[in-house]
């Protein structure tokens, strides 16, 4: 997208893609045919950059995906919170059932009507951000609090994932180079759970990742 004004200004258009919304995540964090393909964009960068005259001058490489590069699922601007397309729902589906052992103990834990003919129904935006009216709401306490929490930690997990797929591939090819990402981000951001930033303790202890960026506060 090329500004009419010749810069960038975040909301300063209508996005008439089919995508708006949230139907289609833009990239999926979730989705192996996006690390693969991904990966091997990054692979072939790397190789062309460490193969050239200024292989030396480079410290190090941060890798970036999501809203403006910074590892945040898309969303955050226009109120969907999460990816609500097919791949990320049967991927959080099978997640949720590796985590419950069983079908039956998923339902116990996200409720009955999330499932129809054993097909998940993902809550809503309204329903997981907007839920204020008593103490257990305001806790998720409650089977709708649970896949909740549980939408944002997999979200999370799946951002690590990412970070940490596309660390490795550096490491591989640029062994003596940082690998870095934008990440943890907490100050000044609604809701940073949504956004896939809850592993911060699982990358500050990965191999693959050497530094994080964030901005201070605006």
């Amino acid at each position: 997208y090329t500004a009419p004004h010749g810069y960038y200004k975040a909301g300063d258009y209508e996005d008439k893609r089919p995508n708006v919304g949230g139907v289609i995540s833009r990239q999926s964090f979730s989705s192996e045919k996006w690390l693969h393909d991904a990966g091997v964009a990054l692979e072939k960068l790397i190789n062309r950059l460490e193969s050239g005259k200024w292989a030396e001058k480079i410290l190090g490489y941060q890798v970036s995906f999501g809203v403006s590069g910074e590892a945040i699922l898309w969303g955050r601007a226009d109120n969907h919170y999460g990816d609500y397309g097919i791949t990320n729902t049967k991927k959080f589906y099978e997640w949720g059932l590796e985590k419950y052992s069983s079908l039956e103990n998923l339902k116990t834990a996200w409720g009955e009507k999330r499932f129809e003919n054993d097909t998940l129904v993902l809550p809503s935006p309204d329903e997981r951000y907007h839920r204020k009216d008593s103490l257990s709401e305001f806790f998720r306490a409650d089977t709708l609090g649970c896949i909740s929490s549980d939408m944002d930690e997999f979200t999370s997990k799946c951002c690590a994932d990412a970070i940490e797929y596309f660390g490795k591939i550096v490491r591989r090819l640029a062994p003596e180079k940082l690998i870095g990402a934008f990440y943890g981000y907490f100050v000044h951001t609604d809701n940073p759970n949504y956004a896939g930033h809850l592993a911060l303790e699982r990358l500050l202890k990965s191999d693959y990742v050497d530094f994080f960026a964030a901005p201070k506060s605006y």
